[in-house]
């Protein structure tokens, strides 16, 4: 596993344990719910410079997240821009996610959205975020 895979995975996991609902990754196993909300997840940029030096030393990746939110369409127009209030309130301008083992932090630094259309019986928003994390060097 290349280290920016290791990082994408650490990144990937802060944000699944933070979400009320699942985020299907690219290369992942799992497969998207028949029914309910969801999200199809994706790094869509990552490049990383050192960030610390010594022994506790930390590497600092910026990169971009986008999350595609999937509401069936019986629900209404308010109950898709609500699920993706759920995302939002995760990842506002702001805030720090941390990994359990504490072996990472993501800052969010921007948000976006992008009201979408209905796909094959689904409800499409997207919402975009900008960060940087830090992750410990190892």
């Amino acid at each position: 596993m290349y280290k920016t895979d290791l990082r994408e995975a650490v990144i990937r996991s802060i944000i699944d344990g933070a979400l009320p609902f699942p985020v299907i990754w690219p290369n992942g196993t799992e497969k998207p719910p028949k029914n309910g909300t969801w999200a199809r997840g994706a790094i869509t940029r990552l490049d990383g410079a050192g960030g610390s030096l010594g022994p506790g030393g930390k590497d600092k990746f910026n990169g971009s997240l986008e999350f595609k939110i999937f509401t069936e369409q019986k629900t209404t127009e308010a109950g898709a821009f609500n699920a993706m209030d759920k995302i939002g309130a995760v990842v506002k301008r702001g805030a720090a996610l941390t990994a359990s083992s504490g072996e990472a932090q993501i800052r969010i630094t921007a948000t976006g959205t992008r009201p979408g259309s209905n796909v094959d019986g689904w409800h499409l928003n997207t919402l975009r975020a900008d960060f940087f994390a830090y992750v410990n060097r190892g």
